[in-house]
């Protein structure tokens, strides 16, 4: 995972403002990916995929294949 509200880094947190939060992440990005290119060519962007409150222990509530 690259960026998630609820799992952010602690150093983000430190130094995040309005003005900079948009460039930290990008920065941030940019960064994990250039160190991980090679042994990952292909990356996927899932945006709400689960829902972590949703009272199954898995957090996956019932789509098919994930509970």
């Amino acid at each position: 995972m690259l960026v998630w509200h609820e799992a952010m880094p602690r150093w983000f947190e430190s130094v995040a403002t309005k003005q900079n939060a948009r460039e930290l992440l990008i920065n941030h990005i940019h960064t994990v990916v250039g160190h991980l290119k090679g042994p990952i060519d292909t990356w996927d962007v899932v945006n709400e995929a689960i829902e972590p409150n949703d009272g199954r222990p898995t957090g996956c509530g019932s789509r098919r294949g994930l509970s």
